[in-house]
């Protein structure tokens, strides 16, 4: 992910799923069209447009969280048997793989030894300071 921020990289992913929640807002077969957008469109709306390294490993963890057997992720929301949660779903499964990433990080970079699984956790909750709603 080079030197990309992981609590930016959560926050505009975040941000991408939050500006297509409403199945209104989600798009199939364009990127950006009556106010609607696709994964991709919510994505570009979401990252700022100076941040082309943010958006290509936002995009990039997006394509990391596809189903298995899906090539990209334009294929995957574009397909007609793809639904709105299961745009949703992905956006969830690249953010949770960046919450295990962070989680993984603190836990390799405590000073001491950790006592349990619940330390862990409070130690990355306490890390991350942009979690959604």
């Amino acid at each position: 992910m080079s030197s990309v921020n992981v609590a930016e990289l959560r926050s505009g992913l975040v941000k991408a799923k939050h500006l297509i929640q409403s199945p209104d807002s989600w798009l199939q077969g364009g990127l950006l069209r009556d106010n609607k957008m696709c994964a991709l469109g919510a994505l570009c709306c979401a990252v700022p447009e100076s941040d082309v390294e943010g958006y290509i490993s936002a995009k990039n963890a997006l394509r990391e969280a596809l189903p298995a057997g899906e090539i990209s992720v334009p294929t995957f929301n574009d397909k007609p048997t793809t639904t709105h949660a299961d745009v949703l779903a992905l956006f969830d499964r690249a953010i949770s793989a960046l919450d295990i990433q962070e989680f993984l990080s603190i836990a390799n970079e405590a000073e001491k030894p950790l006592v349990n699984l619940t330390d862990a956790l409070n130690r990355s909750f306490l890390a991350v300071s942009d979690w959604e709603e």
